[in-house]
């Protein structure tokens, strides 16, 4: 259920749909992996102003460990959505580089 606001008021709005994920994942070394995901989603709004949105992820990652307790990892993500709504469509690409350090 997603809320919009309208001034004064909190609209509920039941919502229907799903989302499909695969993931493949594969070691290059020892201690260097890479990762690959690719989603879509359909979600179905109900009542006034029901849109009907259709949702697409691909991502891939290379992640390597560079000691027991310390991890680096690179991903490139895309993602899309696409709506009946006019205002409501958009694409995103993004770069995330993290270093990871467990104690």
């Amino acid at each position: 259920v997603v809320f919009r606001q309208n001034a004064a008021e909190v609209v509920a709005t039941p919502e229907t749909g799903g989302y499909v994920t695969f993931t493949w994942a594969h070691d290059l070394a020892p201690r260097t992996t890479t990762i690959a995901t690719v989603q879509y989603g359909r979600i179905n709004q109900d009542g006034p102003g029901a849109t009907d949105d259709n949702y697409y992820y691909a991502s891939a990652a290379v992640a390597h460990r560079l000691s027991e307790s310390l991890l680096a990892s690179v991903q490139l993500a895309w993602t899309r959505r696409d709506s009946d709504s006019p205002q409501s469509g958009y694409t995103e690409t993004s770069l995330r580089a993290a270093i990871r350090k467990t104690f």
